[in-house]
């Protein structure tokens, strides 16, 4: 059994819209792998500048999901409605918290941006910019409707 793909639906991967959301996601991408190479450190760096034990803890957690949960919506899946709002609420949330967390953190002279794993503080704030500047864009983009099988195909029905 094959598939049909119509070169609207292959269009889109080529796209400027594709790219933005592509570099958004593989960037959310690395700061969770990053954190999460140092997880059990998280929540400790967050006591550091002045979060409660407890409060710590769930903010780790919640950043983690949170970031993970955005990347449906930024590689542009195919999503209920509910579903990308969703994501994308997720995606404001993790970034979000991750700014607030950076920014209690850089006054005590740390960062949290990279996790225990790499210390960002000197770039951390643009870096931040840039990726919510990346985050609305991609959120300002208006995924393609997939185009109904017919007309310009890739490969004939059999």
């Amino acid at each position: 059994m094959s598939q049909v793909v119509s070169a609207n639906q292959l269009a889109v991967f080529g796209s400027r819209a594709w790219a933005v959301r592509l570099v958004t996601a593989i960037t959310m991408l690395l700061l969770l792998l990053l954190q999460l190479f140092t997880f059990e450190q998280l929540p400790k760096s967050l006591q550091a500048i002045g979060l409660s034990g407890g409060g710590s803890v769930v903010l780790s957690i919640g950043l983690v999901v949170a970031e993970l949960l955005a990347l449906p919506f930024l590689l542009s899946l195919q999503l209920s409605r509910q579903q990308r709002i969703g994501s994308w609420l997720a995606g404001v949330i993790g970034l979000g918290w991750l700014t607030g967390l950076e920014l209690l953190a850089l006054a005590g002279g740390r960062s949290v941006l990279g996790g225990a794993t790499l210390d960002l503080s000197g770039g951390s704030v643009v870096g931040l910019v840039l990726l919510w500047g990346l985050f609305v864009w991609s959120s300002l983009i208006k995924p393609r409707p997939p185009q109904p099988h017919g007309g310009n195909q890739l490969h004939p029905k059999n």
